[in-house]
């Protein structure tokens, strides 16, 4: 049987009164069937159960759409699928509904006015008498102002805040610098600004720059959820924030060091590069550097024969059984426990080696009482303090003795030791030179290596430049994605959404797929989500069978959607790069179903991280 559909595509906007009328349910159904025509057999009617049904649902929908404030339920999207089944969204659709937004919170009289700071550091100013209630008169006392900022994916997702923008018939998605919510309150009940004043905003936020000599254009809109689209307002004031310097250095440039998530965590003194590559090649050097270290150590260094010292014959020499003595290594007592006793290890290589060994004191004393040494001493200890002098020092019950000395050879010993010290200084430079060798090899292999990645990354930055022509991105050649911090500055003439955007067309690489679970199980009628991690901003489209997917093929993209246990399914950026692979036929979008139930923003931040 022939269907028949009357599909109102942009329906009268009814009033409080209309709603209120026809919240008597049981008066709709009566006026309805009293419509219906009695020529028209009944078996050809519809059911009024289902018609019922149909209008208590949208009789409902609109009674939500007028009730609650626009942030969480506005006017509703109509998504026409097969022809058969309308889905009705909200123009502002916040995905999990348990989750709520968190506004920052500050009184203001209205008669002064005021400034007020945010922790995030964005300010607002509001003028004297700011403020007017729902009748237009000024409002007496203080004012509630609400205010929160959405700066990266996972806000603009959290909010349900569209990122579409349509522009005479034409559509863009909306890159940002930036968004606020604000809104005032009196004693709960909602204000409006006035018509003659404006708030000034000034909206912090950390964006991606090709080049910190030059500010990129951006544009202020203020959603408007009566013609379900942005409306332009201006440009935006975007004002550089300048690293801080060093207060006894003037000349010395710091910059911050951001995280993962676009927070300053510190600041590193630095040469502001303009060069995409430079980032990414400085870790690849540090990298090489690091294995560099690691080849080192692997091999370990051949230990040097100890050179023999010849007493000099005017300073003191003495001798004393130094095999009794503590003896510890001041140089090395911060390393290893078996390097401890290197001292005294040395010193007993010494006398198997060459025999008696005699201690010399060294110059590096100064004046030396040498009648001290004619006293008996109980005990001994000797540190090693360089690689030349020993530390001597002498004690019994009532007096210490130190002094600096080294230990020497005279006569005979000396001659035989140095002709040993040769034979074993040739064969400890083989030793290096065999070590030397065999590091050369594999210092060459890694820095053929990291230069073959640095290679890469100049191919690669090259491609990308080449893109950016071809797509009309001339904007994006000139150099570095930077982050740099910025002050967006604008005037607020009416509470709602404000954005800091600029207009980008979509991506023309696209594929046709179906999306299902890792069962095979279709998921359809759904909102999904996109991110190009080289865009600040969020798309949103409906999964159906061979829907076409739009994506940036040149850069890393994830894809998700909330399934009806609201959980999060997604399919992330390695897939993507296996598409590419693969070709560009028809594709199967299978996304992974994370197990975790959704309980706040930072659930969601852990999962779409990338």
């Amino acid at each position: 049987m022939k269907k028949n559909y009357n599909f109102n595509k942009d329906p009268k906007q009814l009033s409080d009164a209309d709603i209120s009328k026809h919240m008597d349910f049981d008066s709709v159904l009566n006026n309805a069937a009293a419509k219906v025509d009695p020529g028209i057999p009944k078996n050809t009617r519809r059911p009024k159960f289902r018609w019922l049904k149909a209008v208590a649902g949208a009789a409902a929908a609109i009674l939500a759409g007028a009730l609650l404030f626009f942030g969480g339920i506005g006017q509703k999207d109509k998504v026409s699928v097969k022809n058969e089944v309308v889905i009705e969204t909200p123009y502002v659709d916040p995905p999990f509904k348990n989750i709520k937004p968190v506004f920052a919170s500050h009184k203001i009289k209205n008669a002064k006015g005021g400034v007020y700071e945010f922790e995030s550091g964005s300010k607002v100013i509001v003028p004297d008498n700011a403020f007017v209630d729902k009748d237009g008169k000024p409002v007496k006392g203080k004012v509630d102002i609400k205010f929160r900022e959405f700066h990266d994916y996972v806000d603009f997702f959290m909010s349900g805040i569209p990122m579409e923008y349509d522009s005479n018939g034409t559509k863009y998605i909306l890159e940002s610098a930036g968004m606020i919510e604000i809104y005032g309150e009196k004693n709960g009940e909602r204000v409006e600004i006035a018509p003659d004043k404006s708030i000034a905003v000034e909206l912090v936020s950390n964006i991606e720059i090709p080049n910190v000599n030059v500010k990129p254009n951006f544009n202020i809109y203020r959603l408007d959820t009566e013609k379900r689209n942005w409306d332009y307002r201006g440009v935006d004031k975007i004002e550089f924030v300048k690293p801080k310097t060093d207060k006894f250095r003037n000349d010395t440039t710091y910059t911050s060091v951001f995280d993962e998530n676009g927070d300053i965590v510190g600041q590193k003194m630095a040469i502001i590069s303009t060069d995409p590559r430079q980032a990414q090649i400085s870790q690849i050097e540090q990298r090489g550097k690091t294995e560099l270290a690691q080849i080192e150590r692997s091999i370990p260094k051949p230990v040097a024969p100890i050179k023999p010292k010849k007493e000099n014959g005017s300073d003191l020499v003495f001798d004393f059984d130094f095999e009794t003595a503590k003896i510890t290594d001041r140089v090395r007592q911060y390393e290893e426990e078996t390097l401890v006793n290197q001292a005294q290890n040395e010193l007993i290589e010494m006398k198997e080696k060459y025999g008696e060994v005699l201690w010399q004191v060294s110059p590096r004393n100064g004046a030396f009482d040498e009648s001290k040494m004619e006293k008996r001493f109980a005990d001994v200890v000797i540190n090693k303090v360089n690689n030349i002098d020993f530390e001597i020092t002498l004690s019994n019950p009532t007096e210490e003795v130190k002094f600096l000395a080294n230990p020497v050879l005279s006569g005979e010993n000396y001659e035989e030791a140095m002709q040993a010290f040769s034979a074993e200084f040739a064969k400890y430079e083989q030793e290096v030179a065999a070590r030397e060798s065999r590091l050369a090899t594999l210092k060459g292999d890694l820095n053929e290596r990291i230069n073959a990645e640095k290679a890469a990354v100049d191919k690669s930055y090259e491609e990308k430049m080449a893109i950016y022509k071809k797509n009309g991105r001339d904007d994006l050649v000139s150099g570095e994605m930077i982050k740099q911090k910025v002050i967006n500055r604008f005037e607020v003439s009416s509470f709602g959404v404000w954005n800091c955007d600029r207009p980008l067309p979509y991506y023309m690489s696209r594929v046709k797929g179906d999306f299902v679970d890792k069962k095979n199980k279709l998921f359809n009628n759904k909102p999904a989500f996109m991110v190009d991690k080289s865009r600040n901003t969020v798309s949103k489209f409906y999964t159906k069978k061979d829907k076409d997917v739009v994506y940036n093929k040149d850069s890393d993209n994830i894809m998700w959607l909330v399934t009806k246990e609201n959980k999060l399914a997604v399919y992330r950026p390695e897939k993507f790069k296996d598409l590419e692979r693969e070709g560009q036929g028809k594709v199967k979008f299978v996304l992974d179903v994370v197990d975790e139930e959704i309980d706040d923003e930072d659930d969601v931040r852990r999962i779409l991280r990338f």
